[in-house]
């Protein structure tokens, strides 16, 4: 079986459940999370006639820039994935206005926000991660950007998503922060297994 590490590495550096990249991670991953959140709200959570307003509100917005301003803002679970949802659809003009906030933000709703970004999106945001990591100036924020690498599926990020879990380890003991780039290295670990079973499929498969 193809592995990008030893098995000992992923035995001696386990998944945190509890930590803010493993909730990233399991919101994006599988959208019968988000979908269960949201029969959850329709079921059971009152929505107020403010918190309503609001939603049709930013459901609406075609302004980059007021969609940009929302992004720091508290939102609860639904109002905060329909503003996900918008700023996805205005994609090329919200990228370089999150990626050069990204670099000097110490604001959580917004790095959550960006990440979210950066993993759903069309474009591959891997490039200028790596070329702009270095001037992210928030922990939280650098360990989102390891998260997001994951999510684009390229062993090329493996040295350096070992290298920032040990960074992040050593510098920010029991803050979680390693768990980013962690998730991302069991992410694309998974990637490499599956890649091999679908070449081992292909090369099994009788001549025409």
């Amino acid at each position: 079986m193809k592995k990008i590490l030893p098995n000992r590495y992923f035995k001696e550096h386990p998944i945190d459940t509890r930590s803010g990249a493993y909730l990233m991670y399991a919101m994006n991953a599988s959208e019968d999370v988000m979908s269960r959140i949201r029969k959850i709200k329709e079921d059971h959570v009152h929505v107020d006639d403010e918190q309503a307003e609001l939603e049709k509100v930013i459901a609406e917005l075609e302004d980059p820039a007021e969609l940009f301003r929302f992004m720091r803002k508290e939102l609860d679970g639904c109002n905060g994935e329909v503003l996900r949802d918008r700023l996805l659809k205005f994609e090329s003009s919200m990228a370089p206005m999150i990626r050069e906030k990204i670099l000097t933000t110490k604001n959580e709703r917004f790095i959550d926000n960006a990440a979210f970004f950066f993993i759903r999106g069309e474009e591959d945001p891997g490039q200028w991660i790596l070329e702009n990591y270095a001037d992210i100036q928030d922990p939280f924020a650098r360990s989102m950007m390891c998260l997001t690498l994951g999510f684009w599926g390229e062993e090329k990020y493996t040295d350096f998503l070992v290298a920032e879990e040990g960074n992040f380890s050593s510098e920010y003991p029991g803050k979680k922060l390693e768990q980013g780039p962690l998730i991302a290295l069991y992410m694309l670990e998974e990637l490499a297994r599956w890649s091999e079973q679908a070449e081992r499929g292909q090369q099994s498969q009788p001549e025409v």
